[in-house]
């Protein structure tokens, strides 16, 4: 969060009250009504932003699905996303690991 914040970011979060730490420090699985929850705040911040960075990853699976393609649907036009997942599979139903890809005109890369 304060990394998040010391670049002048606003950190999002989910209202829904649930650990989210994992072994190793990743991301473990959570809740159908988190996942819900955050879903819905990542579309509604996907319509707000230029520019999406994920970086989820759960020891052993492939990485979870973060952002549709109806989020970026929903993006600006020349909006990017950045897939730091990319390599397990990636956190955007666009990413294509190794590519620089285009969906309706945001680009994932």
């Amino acid at each position: 969060r304060e990394q998040v914040q010391s670049l002048g970011a606003e950190f999002i979060e989910v209202e829904i009250e649930e650990a989210g730490d994992g072994a190793g420090g990743y991301a473990k699985v959570m809740s159908k009504e988190f996942i819900e929850a955050e879903m819905k705040l990542f579309y509604e911040q996907c319509r707000e932003v230029d520019i999406v960075i994920t970086t989820a990853l759960i020891p052993g699976k492939p990485a979870p699905k973060l952002i549709t393609k109806q989020m970026l649907a929903a993006m600006h036009p020349g909006s990017v996303v950045v897939d730091l997942a990319a390599e397990a599979g990636g956190n955007c139903e666009a990413t294509v690991p190794g590519e620089l890809t285009k969906y309706k005109d945001v680009t994932v890369i």
